[in-house]
């Protein structure tokens, strides 16, 4: 069974600098990020950007840990390296369009769930939640450029 895969696309009237800067400010996905109790970036051993995350909808609650990329102001590759979607293969990339000053914003996830059902299940979940997150990128960055002098 391949994994299902969700991508999400939105265009946003700020340059991707800012929509980038956001995104890998995981200390802050507390704050705006739909599910996010809490959310740490660090480095391994090998000097890789690992982050850990818990998230939790109504009474589940679910550890992660993943490794990311970063290629600065482009994209962000998240791979889970542990935990129940170890496998699961997310990418953020930022598109800048009208010389600099709008970017497409795409969200694109393999998610990976244990089990049948949970496979079957997933595709409709995770299409949901990666609207979800999203869009609460889009207002978090409209909401940071507005605050800025």
């Amino acid at each position: 069974m391949s994994p299902p895969t969700v991508k999400v696309t939105k265009r946003v009237d700020l340059p991707p600098e800012v929509v980038y800067g956001i995104a890998v400010d995981v200390e802050h996905y507390t704050e705006f990020v739909p599910g996010v109790r809490r959310a740490v970036m660090a480095e391994d051993a090998d000097g890789h950007k690992i982050v850990e995350m818990e998230l939790r909808r109504g009474p589940f609650s679910v550890h992660l840990r993943s490794r990311v990329t970063l290629d600065e102001g482009r994209s962000i590759t998240i791979e889970e390296s542990d935990g129940p979607f170890k496998g699961t293969r997310m990418v953020w990339s930022f598109v800048p369009l009208f010389d600099g000053q709008k970017t497409d914003v795409s969200f694109e996830a393999d998610f990976r769930l244990p089990g049948a059902l949970l496979h079957s299940l997933s595709s409709i979940v995770a299409g949901v939640y990666a609207r979800e997150v999203v869009d609460a990128f889009i207002q978090r960055a409209h909401g940071v450029a507005t605050r800025k002098p």
